[in-house]
C-alpha cells in the first residue's frame, strides 16, 4: 500500500523530525513504501493533501489538530480519498484522541496499520469549507486561536487555561437564529458549540451524549442561553459535569442547519478563526476512512 506521510515541522515542541524517523524506520523494517512531505504553510498543506490524494492509498498525518484539519480540507476537495492514520504531536490533539490515538504512542499507533481496521468517518461542511471535530462562537471560543505558538510549546495545555482566565471578565452575548430541517430557534446566547465527539479543547465530556457516533451523519449542537449576567457560569457546570447542560439551554443533534449570529463575533472551527457570517452546516456522512483503535471503534462506530 503506497503511503504518504504529511507533517507539520513546527507542530508541538518542533522536535518532530525524530518522530518522522521512527515512522520511516518502521516502514523500512516492514518493507513498505513510504514518502514524506513537510508542509511549508497552511495553504501548502491543504494543496499537498489534495494534489497527492489520487497517487497514494494511505496518508499518515503527523501534527496537531490544525495539521489534521488542514489536511482533511485538502482530502475533501478530492474525489479520490486515501485512508488516513493520525499521529498526534500537538498540544490538545482532540481529533486524534477521539480516534483513540494518543500522543507519545507512536509504536502503538503504527500497529494499527498491521491490523488494517478502518472506519468510514463523518466530515463536516461549513459553507464551502470543512471542519473535522468542533466549531464554536462566543465566550472562550477565541482561546485556541489567540495563543502564540511559543506559549503553547513552553506551557502546553496550561497555556489554554491561562488564556481562558483572561476571557472571564469579558461580557459576551448575541442573538442567534438556528434553522434546521424541522424547526427554527431564536434566542440570546453567549456560547454555541458544534461537537463531533466527546472531547474539545483537551477536555473530555463523557456525559455529552451516550449515543454520539462518528458515522451516523449527525453533529451535536449546544447553544447556551443567556438568562443573566451570570449565565456564563454554566460553562463550569458543563465542564465539571462532563457535558451536561441546563434545561433552558438548547441541545440537539443536527444533520444540516443554518446558523446566524448577530454581532461582532468570530467563529472558531477546529481551533482556527473564521469570520462571522451565516454558517450553513452539513454533515458529509462517512466521507473518509480513518484508522481507529478498538476502544474508539466500540465507542463511536
Amino acid at each position: 500500500m503506497k503511503t504518504l506521510l504529511l507533517y507539520n515541522p513546527n507542530s508541538g515542541t518542533g522536535k518532530i523530525l525524530k518522530k518522522v524517523k521512527k515512522v520511516e524506520k518502521h516502514f523500512t523494517t516492514k518493507g513498505w513504501q513510504l514518502d514524506t512531505y513537510a508542509s511549508k504553510s497552511r495553504e501548502d498543506l491543504i494543496d499537498a493533501a489534495y494534489r497527492n490524494a489520487h497517487q497514494y492509498d494511505r496518508y499518515i498525518l503527523m501534527g496537531g489538530d490544525g495539521t489534521m484539519s488542514l489536511s482533511m480540507k485538502g482530502i475533501m476537495k478530492s474525489k479520490v480519498r486515501p485512508k488516513v492514520l493520525t499521529i498526534p504531536t500537538g498540544t490538545a490533539n482532540d481529533f486524534s484522541y477521539i480516534m483513540g490515538i494518543k500522543r507519545f504512542k507512536i509504536k502503538q499507533t503504527l500497529k494499527l496499520l498491521d491490523h488494517n481496521v478502518t472506519k468510514k468517518t463523518d466530515i463536516y461542511m461549513v459553507n464551502q469549507n470543512y471542519f473535522i471535530y468542533a466549531g464554536a462562537i462566543g465566550k472562550f471560543s477565541e482561546v485556541s486561536y489567540d495563543i502564540r505558538n511559543g506559549a503553547k510549546k513552553r506551557l502546553g495545555h496550561l497555556a489554554y487555561m491561562i488564556r481562558g482566565l483572561k476571557s472571564i471578565p469579558k461580557k459576551v452575548e448575541f442573538d442567534i437564529k438556528i434553522e434546521t430541517e424541522d424547526k427554527t430557534y431564536e434566542m440570546k446566547s453567549f456560547l454555541v458549540l458544534l461537537l463531533a465527539g466527546k472531547r474539545v479543547a483537551g477536555f473530555n465530556f463523557k456525559k455529552l451524549n451516550k449515543d454520539i457516533k462518528l458515522n451516523d451523519g449527525k453533529l451535536e449542537l449546544i447553544a447556551f442561553k443567556r438568562n443573566s449576567v451570570f449565565s456564563w457560569l454554566k460553562i463550569f457546570y458543563f465542564y465539571f459535569s462532563r457535558g451536561k447542560v441546563f434545561k433552558s439551554d438548547l441541545k440537539m443533534t443536527i444533520k444540516e442547519a443554518k446558523i446566524e449570529v448577530i454581532g461582532n463575533h468570530q467563529w472558531n472551527f477546529d481551533g482556527e478563526v473564521e469570520k462571522n457570517e451565516t454558517q450553513h452546516i452539513k454533515v458529509c456522512q462517512e466521507a473518509v476512512e480513518m484508522y481507529v483503535t478498538p476502544k474508539s471503534e466500540k465507542i463511536y462506530y
